[in-house]
């Protein structure tokens, strides 16, 4: 592949069952059995109350076994007992799955947005130039997110999302500052006026009614253009990164309703799952599937919707259906995997177990299978593209960041290595994509390899987004534009700023989604 940027019953706990010292001595139940049974007079020779207690105990055993998920855990997956990575041709075989139902968010609670006006008058920089020293926010930004809790499920992993309801915190805990913050305030305001009147968005902005044109840099190729539901999930994602949901955000709440309802309506369901890329969409396809599959997954975590999780877990169901036999993903389903495909399927899966999503553990240890196929230099360090030759930078992130949702503990070798190889290489202007996954890397592992890739990222990244006329909020994806347009530039550079809150570092105590790969 020449340019691998693109393709880029709902359980809660009822207070209403009683708990133990709620239940009285006198119960119904128990005196229905007793009237009815042939054999009432041994029961009336046992005390009512142990009776009571070992109905209600098998009562709450059963409800247990049948309604409590299980928790998923990538490691443990990887590591248990599945001897024989055997291809599963039923797909029945690995998910309970109910009947897809239809969504229907038209009707959602407004919620105070965060959005500011946007101040920007900066000229655009080279990633080569020694960034200007910015001053940590010192203000609070607010609480933009309110969505509701992601605790609604026993066990579910979350917590990986909880920056997100804290964001004006992490803002200055991790390394943003006022001006990252008024950067992706001015991207959202770009994506948003973008947005079609159908509420999806096109890889070919200039089509937006708003724009007309307006803005340069559109996509030019036709098979990228078609990937309508691929572009709407890429302009949606940086919303629900700032916290912002189809049930919360005054401001841009409708905007993220109206996009996930184009995805809902859009997504192409049979037997094998459902599938987000176009009838008409012959390359990238399983990028296609990754991006609109993250999208659904993060919008059901934070929502913790019940349609919107049917709908993820086709998403998933699609994508453990479309594994090739050892382990990967390509350009389409059952091809022979590379890395950069990989990225984004993988970041779905996990995504979906963030959702408590059935993601079953033959896939994951597919994927682990595949990952060691393309492992480069020093056991892990570097990563090729599908096989294991050294690779580039970009997959080498990709590579690392899998790694680190698998398992790999903060001092693993391999891992550190790999951070050193990122941190010498450092951002670059004209490669947002691989800057995407290698700031994740290394806000993961913080430090100072760390503090100083953000300070060259986050302030030349703000230097670089357009500041006049129609595109001010957007950026371009260096030599990618012609792919993406705008809207994967834009898109990256957002989710970029967006980092020290959309994804909590793993390698923390207080970080809840570290349970992820489970140590």
């Amino acid at each position: 592949m020449s340019d691998p940027t693109l393709p880029v019953d709902d359980v809660r706990l009822d207070a209403s069952i009683p708990v133990a010292e709620d239940v009285d001595h006198y119960d119904p139940v128990l005196e229905n059995i007793r009237s009815q049974t042939p054999i009432k007079d041994l029961i009336r020779s046992v005390p009512g109350v142990f009776v009571s207690i070992a109905v209600h105990l098998l009562i709450i055993l059963v409800l247990g076994a049948v309604y409590l998920p299980q928790v998923i855990d990538f490691q443990q997956q990887i590591e248990s007992g599945m001897e024989e990575l055997e291809e599963v041709e039923d797909l029945d075989e690995l998910f309970e799955q109910d009947e897809v139902k239809e969504i229907d968010l038209s009707e959602m609670n407004d919620v105070t947005d965060f959005t500011e006006d946007i101040v920007s008058d900066t000229p655009d920089v080279d990633f080569s130039e020694a960034p200007p020293q910015l001053e940590v926010a010192t203000v609070t930004v607010g609480d933009p997110t309110m969505f509701e809790s992601l605790i609604s499920k026993p066990g579910a992993k979350t917590g990986d999302l909880d920056g997100r309801k804290n964001r004006g915190d992490n803002v200055a805990r991790y390394g943003g500052n006022e001006h990252s913050e008024r950067a992706v305030a001015a991207a959202l305001a770009w994506l948003a006026a973008h947005q079609l009147p159908d509420g999806s968005w096109c890889y070919n902005h200039a089509i937006a009614p708003d724009c007309r044109g307006q803005c340069r840099n559109p996509s030019d190729r036709p098979d990228i253009i078609a990937a309508r539901n691929s572009a709407t999930a890429m302009a949606v994602l940086p919303f629900l990164g700032a916290g912002i949901t189809p049930k919360a955000g005054e401001k841009y709440r409708p905007v993220v309703r109206d996009g996930i309802n184009f995805l809902k309506n859009n997504a192409i369901r049979s037997k094998e799952g459902i599938r987000f890329y176009e009838q008409n969409v012959n390359s990238y396809q399983m990028y296609h599937q990754g991006i609109c599959s993250i999208t659904v997954c993060e919008a059901a975590a934070m929502t913790r919707d019940k349609e919107l999780e049917d709908l993820a877990q086709g998403a998933i169901r699609f994508i453990c259906y479309a594994q090739h036999e050892q382990g990967g993903w390509r350009y389409a389903p059952k091809q022979a995997g590379d890395t950069s495909a990989f990225g984004w399927v993988f970041m779905a899966l996990k995504s979906g177990q963030m959702a408590y999503l059935q993601v079953p553990p033959v896939t994951v240890k597919k994927a682990k299978s595949f990952l060691d196929t393309v492992v480069g230099y020093e056991g892990g360090a570097r990563y090729g593209y599908d096989r294991n030759n050294g690779g580039s930078a970009a997959v080498t992130a990709i590579g690392l960041l899998s790694q680190m949702y698998m398992g790999w503990k903060a001092d693993n070798s391999s891992l550190q290595k790999g951070a050193d190889f990122l941190s010498a290489t450092g951002p670059r202007a004209n490669d947002l994509y691989y800057c995407y996954y290698a700031t994740q890397v290394l806000h993961h592992l913080g430090g100072e390899r760390w503090e100083k890739w953000n300070r060259a990222m986050r302030d030349a990244l703000v230097k670089s987004q357009a500041t006049e006329g129609h595109e001010k909020g957007s950026w371009v994806d260096g030599g990618h534009a012609t792919v993406g347009g705008r809207i994967v530039g834009t898109s990256f550079g957002a989710m970029i700023l967006e980092v020290y809150y959309r994804h909590l570092p793993i390698y923390t105590k207080s970080t809840t989604a570290s349970e992820f790969p489970l140590d």
